[in-house]
């Protein structure tokens, strides 16, 4: 088991923390990651977590922060030109090179601030960039995701022709229109597209005045669309040049998608550090709305000292804040290893423990707590928790039977390196 088993997740509230974080993260990715979110289990990755959330904290108080704009997923992109042979449409494509340049400006960001941020700086460092791929898309396609005219000289040439070849039959067809209102056989001014060929719109009526095709008719049944006979050699000439253009443009995005399949290995590891930072940032975030401090931790210690600690969830309430949730202040050590929080009803006796419990397992998932810099936490390895009505019809438990039924499991749990927290633990009965 980790550190917490599932309901001393739900008691805790750390369910309500993993969504504060997806809430926080920009991507896809970042958001998943956060939602099956566990403490992690070596002390020397707590530190290095939090090193990096303190880092990007100060980023975020004291600098412009980096940009992650690119919110939505590239890895089914990525899966789908896996497969040798396929290519990805221009607008997929196109979603590719703006990730990519978010990428650069992320390794661009951080490589001139290094020195200020090493931390976040070694995530970074880890990526070999590979501008040569971006440089190619980029120029295959333009600013609004279409293959550029001049990615390759046949496609140049085509279009060149597509756009002679279209304003040859305009005027061709324009000639036939004018000529068919003067003779009151249409009413139409302009030339219109059915079946992905020019047509002139003709009054039902004299429909066997010009020679031609009928490719429509209006809804109204008054107006057929015409593709008159003289301009039928031009419109094949069209559709000849438009599918040299569409096999020209597949064969382009088959070769980004060869060069992008020699990259994968690369690609993945760029996803890997984007999320990464995203959630790294995410918790930096939720920091700054709490506060959040990097108190002193010791692994091998045997002392918890909170001072100044505030419970995160309802400081986020609506209406709360820091300056309307009580602080408190508790301590154990060798010495006091059992601390007994005694008070009235609603004095706050369980909201202590759910503090305690939430801030420790908050600390070793690598966030930064709403505590004063002096406080002191160690390590444990787990942590349970006997809060609550817990009676169950479905297992005919009573509340106190539920209660030591729970107990029962800590004891087989004890050891130095657990922490326990019970509240009430004789309710449910009558001692006498």
């Amino acid at each position: 088991m980790g550190l917490l088993n599932e309901q001393t997740e739900a008691k805790l509230g750390f369910d309500d923390i993993r969504r504060l974080l997806a809430g926080r993260a920009n991507t896809e990715a970042g958001k998943a990651r956060f939602l099956t979110l566990q403490p992690l289990r070596r002390p020397e990755e707590v530190i290095r977590e939090l090193d990096r959330v303190a880092e990007c904290r100060d980023l975020l108080l004291y600098d412009d922060s980096f940009s992650l704009d690119f919110t939505g997923s590239v890895d089914p992109l990525l899966a789908h030109i896996k497969v040798v042979g396929s290519w990805l449409p221009a607008a997929d494509l196109f979603k590719l090179v703006k990730w990519l340049r978010m990428v650069r400006q992320l390794i661009d960001y951080f490589r001139v601030r290094k020195e200020k941020f090493p931390n976040l700086w070694k995530v970074v460092d880890r990526l070999a960039w590979e501008k040569s791929l971006l440089a190619q898309l980029e120029k295959l396609l333009d600013e609004r995701g279409n293959v550029r005219d001049n990615a390759s000289d046949k496609l140049r040439s085509t279009r060149r022709a597509l756009v002679a070849a279209g304003s040859d039959l305009r005027k061709m067809l324009h000639s036939t229109l004018r000529n068919a209102v003067s003779n009151g056989w249409s009413e139409a001014s302009e030339i219109t597209i059915r079946n992905d060929r020019m047509v002139i719109p003709i009054k039902a009526d004299f429909k066997g005045r010009i020679k031609g095709f009928i490719h429509d008719v209006s809804q109204s049944g008054q107006t057929i669309f015409l593709e008159p006979s003289s301009a039928l050699e031009q419109n094949n000439l069209i559709r000849q040049l438009q599918a040299t253009e569409q096999n020209e443009v597949v064969r382009l995005l088959a070769e980004a998608a060869d060069a992008i399949r020699e990259q994968l290995p690369a690609l993945r590891q760029y996803i890997r550090v984007v999320t990464r930072m995203d959630t790294v940032r995410a918790k930096a975030r939720l920091a700054v709305d709490l506060d959040g401090q990097r108190p002193i931790f010791d692994p091998k210690g045997k002392s918890m000292h909170l001072v100044q600690a505030r419970h995160p969830l309802l400081m986020l309430k609506p209406g709360m804040g820091k300056d309307k949730v009580v602080p408190l202040s508790i301590a154990m050590d060798e010495a006091s290893r059992i601390v007994l929080v005694s008070g009235p009803n609603a004095g706050g006796k369980s909201v202590t423990l759910k503090t305690v419990g939430l801030l420790q397992a908050m600390l070793q998932a690598g966030l930064l707590v709403p505590v004063d810099p002096s406080s002191e936490f160690r390590w444990f390895g787990a942590i349970y928790i006997d809060i609550g009505d817990e009676q169950s019809i479905q297992s005919d438990l009573s509340t106190y039977t539920s209660h030591l039924q729970n107990m029962k499991e800590m004891q087989t749990a004890l050891n130095a390196d657990a922490l326990f927290l019970m509240d009430e633990f004789g309710s449910g009965t009558d001692p006498r």
